[in-house]
């Protein structure tokens, strides 16, 4: 009986890694309860998640926690054309395989809104952010072109902050209070890009 459940076993892992992840996109303007749900729904079951805003002055807000609990290597793609921000508080986090993270916001790379990635919030100081890629790989980065890095497609340009922001930011990238980024030996990037003040 042994040998016909291994068997079966490698059958299955040939199976899954011969038709590789399921593509999923969604257009969200805020990833609250509900939709990081349907998010780890499919994160469970090892597909890719992109997750687009694309307006070019609408942020991409998380608000709710992301757990990947269960299935094989998956990726999580968080896109905005303007700004991608990270509550308080908040955390996405694989227990179960890598998870593979991309933030990527400028994606249209406009010169008037531009757009830059924010985990926590300055008023904030001991609140955190929490995110675990179990061996995954972490790209943070924007920009209208795209590359391959490690077989992921990731954004190939800058987070861009904005010169008079107005809740934008002029940093390109901006890391607020206790931000906890643990990857277990999965590669990280961050490539930001910062405007001079001019207001806000």
């Amino acid at each position: 009986m042994k040998s016909k459940i291994i068997f079966f076993s490698i059958i299955q892992l040939l199976f899954s890694n011969l038709i590789g992840q399921t593509t999923y996109n969604y257009s969200y303007t805020t990833i609250g309860a509900s939709e990081a749900s349907v998010i780890q729904g499919h994160l469970n079951n090892g597909d890719h998640v992109i997750v687009t805003s694309t307006g070019t002055s609408t942020n991409l807000q998380i608000t709710s926690n992301i757990l990947k609990s269960s299935g094989g290597d998956a990726t999580l793609t968080i896109k905005s054309a303007f700004r991608v921000t990270m509550n308080i508080n908040t955390s996405i986090r694989s227990t179960s395989n890598k998870l593979n993270i991309i933030f990527w916001s400028n994606s249209t790379n406009n010169s008037s809104t531009k757009g830059m990635i924010r985990f926590g919030d300055h008023t904030q100081p001991t609140a955190n952010v929490v995110i675990e890629t179990n061996g995954g790989y972490l790209w943070i980065v924007g920009g209208s072109t795209n590359t391959t890095w490690n077989g992921l497609t990731v954004g190939d340009g800058y987070a861009w902050g904005c010169a008079s922001p107005g809740g934008n930011g002029w940093y390109g990238i901006e890391l607020y209070g206790d931000c906890r980024f643990y990857t277990k030996g999965g590669n990280i990037a961050f490539r930001g890009r910062s405007s001079d003040q001019t207001s806000g």
